[in-house]
């Protein structure tokens, strides 16, 4: 119970920072407690003063003494998962800290990775933990994820994670994975023949938080890209419109951001494929964008510019092909007092004005229309 008591003590001293020097005794201190004891409380207490410290720690000295509390945690004949989990979250400070500074020292904590993250295991804590420290590692540097996928063979995991269902692994599972689509879109065919696709429809059919829905169409919106990829069509032809169309009226406004971020994409993803931008017309895609112009106050410039090249792209093909419903779906919301209305708008300004002006010109009456571009 002492030990205990003063290893809450350095915890506390540790956490709020209070003493810079505490490195000649630190590390010791973890390890003799951790190789004499088998108390789940004291380990877990002892782990968390590890990782504190490890928020300011360089000493190369230090992986060296983490890498062998691993060892020692490991030939335990019994490992609490709860301890395993707190083993994981100090390794997330010490990974994140070696990758920024010491990516020599990664190497050494891969096989803890790939053992402990497991999609089948119940240790929800360490697996949410090594989710987030992979996430953290790929923001610092791209080149991390052949790296940690070499040893650790994570990228055929993250699916998995999306299937479990628990909020607290699908949330950094989900952002890992747009992560890297956002970085590359080598890796999007792993992901997708994993079931990726199927996967983010059965998140959208359960009505999970907001958190896990904003993280999803980040990866949709990543799937879009680039324009025509063969994904994209599969996902619109699915009705992946409908749901995104229904976000853009939540009241949260950062996650309707998100539903038009995604939105427009599909729209722009599909410029030249005058079957798929007839279908979202069919959807309903025109009312939304339609909404945002309205309700412009309470999104951004970047969403309101969005919305005009979306009408742009739609109005081109719909030049070409009238068949496709454009025009008549955007006048039908009388769309010309909604293009006076951001003419009057003096907040509006720059390459903004010159769209709509654009704009302008495909729904007045007296148009020529072989003078219409036909690209953006």
């Amino acid at each position: 119970m002492l030990r205990y008591h003063v290893i809450t003590v350095f915890v506390l001293i540790a956490q709020k920072k209070l003493v810079p020097h505490l490195k000649n005794t630190t590390m010791n201190i973890a390890q003799l407690i951790i190789s004499q004891t088998n108390h789940s409380d004291l380990l877990d207490r002892t782990l968390r003063l590890v990782g504190f410290y490890f928020e300011r720690s360089n000493d190369i000295e230090d992986y060296n003494k983490f890498l062998e509390i691993i060892h020692l945690i490991e030939n335990k004949k019994r490992i609490d998962k709860n301890v395993l989990g707190t083993v994981c979250w100090a390794l997330f400070f010490v990974v994140t800290r070696a990758a920024k500074q010491n990516p020599t020292f990664l190497q050494s904590f891969f096989p803890f990775i790939s053992l402990n993250l497991d999609p089948s295991d119940d240790n929800i804590e360490g697996n949410n933990c090594l989710l987030i420290c992979i996430s953290q590692c790929i923001e610092y540097k791209v080149d991390y994820i052949i790296l940690f996928d070499q040893s650790t063979h994570f990228l055929s995991k993250l699916v998995l994670f999306l299937k479990t269902g628990v909020e607290k692994l699908v949330l950094p599972a989900l952002h890992v994975i747009g992560q890297i689509i956002g970085c590359s879109d080598d890796y999007t065919e792993v992901f997708v023949n994993d079931g990726l696709i199927d996967t983010l429809f059965s998140i959208f059919e359960s009505l999970p938080p907001d958190t896990i829905l904003s993280e999803a169409m980040w990866v949709l919106r990543n799937l879009f890209i680039p324009e025509g990829n063969p994904h994209a069509i599969y996902l619109i032809e699915k009705g992946v419109i409908q749901y995104l169309i229904r976000y853009v009226y939540r009241q949260n406004i950062q996650f309707a951001r998100n539903a038009v971020w995604a939105l427009t994409t599909a729209i722009l993803s599909c410029k030249l494929r005058q079957d798929m931008l007839q279908k979202m017309i069919s959807n309903g895609v025109v009312q939304p964008i339609v909404y945002v112009l309205k309700n412009r106050s309470l999104f951004t410039s970047d969403d309101v510019l969005n919305c005009i090249d979306s009408i742009l792209c739609l109005m081109i093909q719909d030049n070409v092909s009238p068949q496709i419903g454009s025009r008549n779906a955007f006048e039908e919301l009388n769309i010309n007092d909604m293009l006076e209305e951001l003419t009057d708008d003096k907040t509006i300004q720059g390459f903004t004005r010159l769209k709509i002006e654009l704009l302008k010109g495909y729904f007045s009456p007296d148009r020529i229309e072989e003078e219409m571009p036909l690209s953006l």
